[in-house]
């Protein structure tokens, strides 16, 4: 008896919300009046998940791939984590210095942990950060540079500065740089002596309790958190399905990011007999706001960074918008006013077809549309992916294979 008076006490109880909708609403109030701001009903109320802001890479087509277009404006997520990842002199902390600076042009507070002790100001300048009284002219933030010294001490500078940053009521976002993971020993580490061994398992421990602690920050105050970290050999990895490389500090940062993105060097950029520079490929091996295990190339030069518009050349001859007319000719389409159809040669590609802001926005937002997945055109048979089969899969990809 006491049952079925239950049951039609929480019928006669819902009959009175009349609205389906505000079974929800009440829900979320209760929740939020026991355990503080912490529900929120997606889709009509703004949530730490929800992305509004995102920071160029400097790369188009890797901003694309990123986000496969969803927003306007494309590249990392503020209130997210991501890892980026690769061998020596592969970019990582190349690319990170230009999210820092992207980050100050839109107005954000960027802040660089340096752990490695390597940053070159004057190459900063030149890629286009503002110091000193620019800075100051222009109302934008400085970039604040720290040295922590140990996984410990990072973490806890990281959530003091979030809070700092609060408490004097800037709502701007929030971008952090720690460069990098393997250059940062813990606590444990630097009071040991050299002799001792076994210190990786305390780092990673350091890690995983910092990352359970910081990620609760990352949402509700708008930050973005990018790591950048160096591939080493797998101890025992090279069994099939195993993978070749791995990454030092334990399995916390690449299970916490959202974005993990790793970076490959191609083949040097020479002028003459001298190497000005490299050609690197971005792989996304794990992405949360699009899909993920997308490449693209793009160059780096030593004295000024990413070169962008470069890039796009090879990859508009990859989806066919730039045809080969003969052996020396290329042909691209614009719109009649840009001049129509323009046939150039591959070293005029800047200054035949890009000579122009106007050309440049065009060809622009042809590389992000050629870029994009469209859904609409795959049949549901290829949308039904089985997860541990992709997963294997991508866990048996050599490196190897990620440099062709």
């Amino acid at each position: 008896m006491g049952r079925k008076k239950l049951i039609t006490s929480a019928e006669e109880s819902l009959s009175q919300l009349g609205d389906k909708d505000s079974l929800s609403d009440i829900l979320v109030q209760d929740i939020n009046k026991k355990l503080g701001n912490t529900a929120f009903i997606l889709g009509e109320q703004e949530a730490p998940t929800d992305i509004k802001i995102l920071v160029s890479t400097g790369s188009t087509i890797l901003d694309t791939i990123l986000t496969n277009g969803k927003w306007r404006n494309n590249g990392l997520p503020i209130r997210r984590l991501v890892e980026c990842s690769g061998n020596t002199s592969a970019g990582k902390s190349l690319l990170a210095n230009t999210v820092l600076i992207n980050t100050q042009k839109m107005g954000g507070i960027p802040i660089l942990f340096d752990e490695e002790n390597s940053t070159d100001v004057s190459l900063l300048v030149r890629m286009g950060l503002k110091v000193g009284k620019e800075a100051e002219n222009s109302g934008v933030h400085k970039l604040v540079y720290l040295s922590a010294g140990n996984v410990e001490s990072v973490f806890d500078a990281i959530e003091s500065t979030i809070k700092k940053i609060r408490e004097v009521g800037s709502k701007d976002f929030i971008t952090i740089v720690w460069d990098s993971i393997a250059a940062t020993p813990s606590k444990q580490e630097l009071e040991g002596s050299f002799e001792q061994e076994g210190y990786g398992m305390e780092k990673a421990k350091a890690i995983s309790k910092g990352m359970r602690k910081i990620t609760q920050f990352i949402g509700k105050e708008d930050v973005l958190l990018l790591f950048t970290n160096q591939l080493r050999s797998s101890v025992g990895g090279f069994g099939f399905g195993a993978e070749k490389y791995s990454t030092p500090g334990g399995h916390a940062i690449p299970f916490h990011s959202s974005i993990r993105i790793r970076l490959s060097k191609i083949t040097d950029i020479k002028k003459g007999d001298a190497v000005v520079g490299v050609t690197v490929q971005a792989h996304t091996r794990k992405n949360k706001i699009a899909p993920p295990a997308r490449k693209c190339k793009f160059d780096i030069y030593f004295d000024h960074g990413i070169d962008d518009e470069s890039s796009w050349f090879d990859n508009l001859i990859e989806k066919e918008i730039i045809k080969k007319k003969n052996n020396i000719t290329r042909t691209i389409q614009l719109s009649e006013e840009l001049g129509g159809l323009i046939e150039f040669k591959s070293s005029e590609w800047k200054t035949e077809v890009l000579n122009s802001q106007k050309r440049i926005d065009y060809v622009r937002e042809q590389v992000i549309k050629a870029n994009i997945i469209d859904y609409s055109n795959l049949t549901p048979s290829l949308l039904m992916i089985d997860e541990t089969e992709n997963e294997e899969k991508l866990n048996a990809i050599s490196e190897e294979e990620i440099d062709t």
